[in-house]
């Protein structure tokens, strides 16, 4: 869209309906910044972790009822894992 396109729909538009078109664009940059600042908090977690576990000396991993006995399956997802993460986030 070039600048004299949004001109023309500015100046067409009453006051209500840019009021609230600019309502929408703040509700979902808000959105958007929650979203970022999770993925940051989920690639500083999952970034830690990896290397908590690469460096651990554990033989098997148990949550509940679900025990992972080679460890080395999960090293090999994070990386996969962390970069599905950087690719949402950016």
């Amino acid at each position: 869209m070039k600048e004299q396109d949004i001109i023309k729909i500015i100046s067409s538009c009453n006051d209500d309906k840019i009021i609230n078109h600019i309502n929408i664009l703040v509700e979902k940059s808000r959105e958007i910044a929650k979203e970022s600042n999770y993925l940051g908090i989920i690639m500083v977690i999952s970034f830690l972790f990896y290397y908590i576990l690469n460096f651990s000396k554990l033989e098997n991993f148990e949550i509940g009822p679900l025990t992972i006995n080679d460890l080395e399956t999960i090293k090999l997802f994070f990386p996969l894992a962390f970069a599905f993460v950087i690719f949402r986030y950016v």
